[in-house]
């Protein structure tokens, strides 16, 4: 593994996850980063799992999809639309719900 997982952290209502750089020689070792510096510096990223809560309104309109679509709902879904979600914005896309 290039990192390890070490928590994570909260601004302004978001979770980050933070890694430990652990390549050895490598220019960041030891040092505590973002999962965008570990992927502008082709570094592994380890497995890591966070804890996200889906706003209940957004759960409610999922939901309502799902039936009418026949998928099934589990509220696993909602953390991994949220991601998405996040990921656009930080992209710079737009996210209309």
């Amino acid at each position: 593994m290039d990192a390890e997982f070490i928590g994570t952290q909260q601004e302004e209502g978001n979770s980050y996850p933070l890694f430990n750089v652990t390549k050895e020689g490598h220019r960041l070792e030891d040092s505590t980063v973002v999962i965008e510096t570990l992927l502008l510096e082709n570094l592994e990223i380890p497995p890591y799992e966070i804890e996200a809560m889906a706003p209940h309104r957004l759960v409610e309109i999922i939901k309502i999809k799902a039936a009418k679509e026949g998928v099934k709902f589990s509220e696993k879904a909602g953390y991994y639309i949220l991601l998405g979600i996040e990921s656009e914005r930080k992209q710079g896309g737009h996210t209309n719900a």
